[in-house]
């Protein structure tokens, strides 16, 4: 005590000893504190802390190009999130205001939360909602109510109007999504409305006690087995390939680890979304099946669903190619094809027509189609001094894989455009998007997968999540997806061996009608007249013309012929267009 009365004396501070405590004093205080009650700290359960509420704040625009909205959701630890709407349908401001606000409060309650503050510019809308101000028309009248039943889903719920100044964002997505959305879509969240929330009819779905998998529910979690003991020891041979996990019953699969079990409806849901969705190939019914086994999903009529659905395609039924095939000319200058100008014999009249500056190539190099290949071009061809050199078909089995292409992205985009076929570039993205997403046949994988090492995700997985989606950690993803790209190399050496094992089978089917023909140099051959066309294809024409002398001969099936008088045939000739000419 004393080294501590020291060293404070130093700063000037005097040290004063306690003095000791009467026991009388003590004992007044212990009486005292007797009759106090012991109480136990009390300790708030988190369902009853009230919870901050989040911020959204709405505004909605109409003008001469259409309609639009925009949302900014604030939690309340201050993260920001945007989201925009395009209105496809006619609505005046209030009516966009209206439809912004419900959008948002539909949003919100998807979103689990159960205290919002609302903040909008709008006086009538935030006064009608509040009852300050009188909702006379009968369309305001048919918003509010609206409005006031999504409230009812809050716990907490406040609006309040704030001036413009303090709405900017949101003010400014309206606009830009009421004119043009399409450059939001890589930053901001876009949903496009189709009808109005007022003349939506709400649909109350009927829950079915049984579905095709209540049975096999009720005997992999309770062991219930029907009286009938067909139907029992059926049920049992089936359920060795179902699984019943988390409430969730999965099936066994060959492709994947394990498919999700949905209801018809559901499946419906899934199957149009993939075939008419925002990302639609509107493919044929078999691989528009396959495609929802390989996003996980499974039901029994998945393929007489798809064939269904097919069938009714409105878009696909327009767009369908009739049988024998049909050829499409490109319309030029007032609706005249290019051979509108070389049937008139003089080559410079298409060149007179078309003011540009065009210059006459010395060779034209091409295949031997016959637009190429016979006249008007070839003359032409021959008038304005080209040389036309021709190409040979390596494989001719494999040959048109690049037309196949163009015309499946081409069958995409009518299916896409119907009458706007001025939109096509706008549609384009989509087309490419289906396709690279769609399984090929000889991989059995997508493009999408061989180039990146995984699957991407499509939009049907978000509206009925899909097993991997249920299954998702945000942690182990990044850790995930480069594992992927390690293993790689080894997935596209698997798709190249799938590749070949097609192609032999499709060169063994090819193969089987066709006799092995081998000609050599100086042999005499008949070429078909149909390939030719070197006389008139009539009923009473013969089938082959020649004959012609070998010259040289490939071991891949191509020869060079020449005529009797030892002119040289142009182009190639592959042996299936040739016949041997006993002369």
């Amino acid at each position: 005590m004393t080294k501590w009365a020291v060293e404070l004396a130093e700063h000037d501070i005097g040290y004063q000893p306690r003095t000791a405590i009467k026991t009388q004093a003590l004992a007044d205080f212990l009486a005292k504190g007797a009759s106090l009650s012991v109480t136990e700290p009390s300790f708030i359960t988190e369902e009853a802390r009230p919870k901050e509420p989040w911020v959204l704040f709405v505004d909605g625009a109409s003008s001469k190009e259409g309609s639009g909205a925009g949302l900014l959701f604030t939690s309340p630890t201050g993260e920001e999130l945007t989201y925009a709407l395009r209105f496809d349908f006619p609505a005046s401001n209030n009516e966009a205001k209206y439809e912004t606000l419900l959008t948002g409060l539909r949003i919100v309650h998807q979103m689990g939360i159960t205290a919002i503050r609302v903040r909008s510019d709008s006086q009538l809308v935030v006064y009608q909602v509040r009852g300050e101000y009188e909702a006379k028309e009968n369309v305001m009248r048919k918003y509010l109510t609206k409005v006031r039943k999504a409230i009812a889903l809050f716990d907490t719920f406040e609006i309040e109007r704030v001036p413009r100044s303090q709405n900017k964002r949101a003010d400014e997505l309206s606009k830009l999504a009421s004119s043009s959305f399409a450059h939001l879509s890589k930053e901001v969240l876009v949903e496009v409305v189709k009808q109005k929330t007022i003349d939506q009819i709400q649909v109350l779905a009927i829950d079915s006690p049984t579905t095709w998998m209540t049975p096999l529910v009720d005997f992999l979690s309770s062991g219930i087995l029907s009286e009938d003991k067909t139907e029992a020891r059926r049920l049992q041979l089936r359920a060795a390939m179902y699984a019943y996990v988390g409430g969730t019953l999965y099936r066994m699969s060959y492709l994947s680890p394990r498919l999700k079990c949905v209801t018809p409806e559901d499946g419906d849901y899934v199957l149009r979304e993939v075939h008419e969705g925002l990302c639609a190939a509107h493919v044929g019914s078999r691989v528009l099946a396959k495609n929802c086994l390989l996003l996980g999903y499974y039901w029994l009529s998945v393929f007489r669903d798809a064939a269904s659905l097919v069938q009714e395609c409105r878009a696909c039924q327009k767009v369908r190619t009739p049988r024998g095939g049909h050829r499409l000319f490109h319309k030029v200058d007032g609706g005249r094809t290019p051979s509108h100008y070389l049937r008139k014999g003089n080559s410079e009249v298409l060149l007179e027509e078309h003011s540009l500056p065009l210059k006459i190539p010395h060779v034209l190099i091409s295949d031997s189609g016959r637009q190429f290949a016979e006249n008007p071009f070839r003359s032409w061809c021959v008038e304005l001094g080209i040389s036309q050199h021709f190409t040979s078909v390596g494989h001719p089995q494999a040959n048109g894989q690049v037309e196949n292409v163009n015309r499946t992205i081409l069958q995409g985009l009518k299916t896409r455009l119907e009458l706007a076929q001025s939109s096509w570039l706008d549609e384009l993205p989509s087309v490419l998007w289906a396709y690279r997403t769609t399984p090929r046949t000889a991989t059995h994988e997508t493009p999408f997968f061989l180039t990146y090492g995984t699957e991407a995700v499509v939009p049907a997985e978000v509206g009925l999540p899909s097993p991997r989606m249920q299954n998702f950690v945000a942690s182990a993803n990044e850790e995930e997806l480069r594992c992927n790209l390690d293993m790689l190399e080894a997935k596209r050496e698997e798709a190249a061996i799938r590749m070949a094992n097609y192609k032999r089978q499709l060169a063994r089917y090819h193969n089987a009608k066709v006799r092995n023909t081998q000609y050599q140099p100086g042999d005499l051959v008949l070429r078909k007249n149909s390939v030719s066309r070197a006389h008139n294809s009539n009923k009473l024409d013969p089938n082959w013309e020649g004959p012609y002398k070998v010259l040289e001969a490939s071991r891949v099936g191509y020869c060079k012929l020449a005529k009797l008088d030892g002119i040289e045939v142009p182009r190639t000739w592959h042996f299936s267009n040739l016949r041997l000419f006993v002369g």
